[in-house]
C-alpha cells in the first residue's frame, strides 16, 4: 500500500485539530477533529489537538493487530486516551471529539 498524508489547521492562528497515520500493511486512520461552538466550553484542559495526538497513534497500534476487530480497538484506544485526564469532565458535551476514517486491509 502505497500513502501519502497532508493535514493543515482551519487557520494559522489555531492549532492543527486533525491527525492521520498509516501502517504497513495496510492500515490507516484519519482522525478530524471537532471543535466546540464558542461559548460552550469544553469540559477538557487538553482541548481537540491533543486529544486526537492521544487517540491516532494508539488507534493505530490496537487495529495493527487483526486479532482486535475496528470497534474494540477503537473502544480501547477511547479508554486510554479517557485515563490520561481523569480530572476533565468527559461528559460535557464540548468535549474534545472526532470523526474518524479507518481502513484495514486483510488477506
Amino acid at each position: 500500500m502505497h500513502a501519502a498524508i497532508a493535514t493543515q489547521a482551519g487557520s494559522p492562528e489555531s492549532a492543527n485539530e486533525d491527525w492521520a497515520g498509516v501502517a504497513a500493511p495496510g492500515l490507516a486512520v484519519v482522525l478530524d477533529g471537532l471543535s466546540a461552538p464558542d461559548g460552550t466550553g469544553t469540559g477538557c484542559r487538553h482541548g481537540t489537538p491533543w486529544f486526537v495526538s492521544q487517540l491516532g497513534p494508539r488507534l493505530l497500534t490496537l487495529a495493527a493487530d487483526p486479532a482486535n476487530s475496528p470497534a474494540d480497538a477503537l473502544a480501547e484506544a477511547i479508554r486510554q486516551v479517557a485515563g490520561l485526564h481523569p480530572g476533565c469532565d468527559l461528559t460535557h458535551p464540548g468535549t474534545p471529539s472526532a470523526t474518524l476514517v479507518m481502513l484495514r486491509a486483510l488477506d
